[in-house]
């Protein structure tokens, strides 16, 4: 894209015009490298949040900067400024996909909050099943083979992935060809009853294999409910307190984040399974959060600077 700028009073001042005006209006200039007769001009985009309390009927109004989303080249030539760079839809996509990231690091920096609840909600005890099952015959047997696992559903190479899995967490270990009680397993059984064993097992596998649950096993029906999670917790997290949401509120903020549309029916669905793993709050009116999910959430964000220190 090319721009001609007419040199004025203040050269940036009217680069800025012409940028707002024909590329995006909430672009701002971070730096500018060069000499008077060629350089570049480094642009950034703000995005503006607007973030109400339904019950208190507080809004709190964030600006989230994203520096360096587009470069845009200059030249002098007479007494006009020539611009070349990115068009309009490329620095928006630029945008979009630096918000994105702040988003998914949000979902990312929030997971270790909600491990023991996910295991609460039916779809991710389903998932997690096999894993179920090879505890449930190793409590009973005391020894086990990958090959007892294997069926025409689930196939050698999975079998394996799950043993991998609990191996690497030291719920099992090999010995003489058997796979017995790991360390972890034989402490838990000493401290929790069976059904709790599972779950700290399963919330375990959560906390400290995520990736590999969700790249290798291709277990990816937890996403929607960590999505849903975020859907309330991000926007929280930028209002500096806990908020009281509304359908309409608590559903726009997940669409306006995940840029998802669903028919009411699945989303009224998938955050009542939130609310009832324990994730959030509901009552006749409002949707809020969990206050200790929502303290080590935030101390975490801040301690990891999810959102550029130039956001208000």
């Amino acid at each position: 894209m090319r721009l001609s700028v007419r040199l004025g009073a203040s050269e940036k001042a009217e680069v800025l015009r012409i940028l707002q005006r024909k590329v995006a209006s909430n672009l701002y200039i971070t730096e500018t490298s060069g000499t008077r007769a060629s350089g570049e001009y480094h642009v950034g985009a703000s995005v503006t949040e607007i973030l109400d309390d339904a019950k208190a009927l507080q809004r709190t109004v964030r600006y989230v900067k994203l520096d360096d989303v587009a470069s845009y080249k200059y030249r002098l030539s007479r007494t006009r400024l020539l611009l070349e760079g990115p068009s309009r839809r490329g620095v928006a996509q630029r945008a979009n996909a630096h918000y994105r990231r702040i988003v998914h690091r949000s979902q990312d920096l929030l997971l270790p909050s909600l491990y023991g609840r996910l295991v609460r909600i039916p779809d991710v005890r389903l998932a997690m099943s096999p894993l179920r099952t090879i505890l449930l015959m190793l409590n009973q047997e005391n020894g086990v083979r990958p090959s007892m696992f294997v069926s025409a559903r689930k196939g050698a190479a999975k079998v394996k992935n799950y043993f991998t899995l609990l191996s690497d967490l030291r719920v099992v270990q090999l010995e003489d060809g058997n796979y017995v009680p790991g360390p972890f397993m034989r402490k838990l059984s000493v401290e929790a009853s069976e059904e709790e064993l599972y779950s700290r097992i399963l919330a375990s596998a959560l906390e400290k294999r995520f990736e590999y649950i969700r790249e290798v096993l291709k277990w990816t029906m937890m996403v929607p409910f960590l999505e849903w999670s975020n859907a309330y917790y991000f926007p929280a997290y930028e209002a500096g307190s806990l908020l009281r949401l509304r359908d309409d509120d608590y559903f726009g903020h997940y669409y306006r984040l995940y840029r998802r549309p669903r028919n009411k029916a699945e989303v009224l669905a998938q955050a009542t399974k939130v609310k009832d793993a324990g994730v959030l709050l509901r009552d006749e009116t409002f949707w809020t959060g969990d206050e200790e999910i929502f303290d080590e959430f935030s101390k975490q964000s801040d301690q990891h600077q999810l959102l550029p220190s130039s956001a208000n």
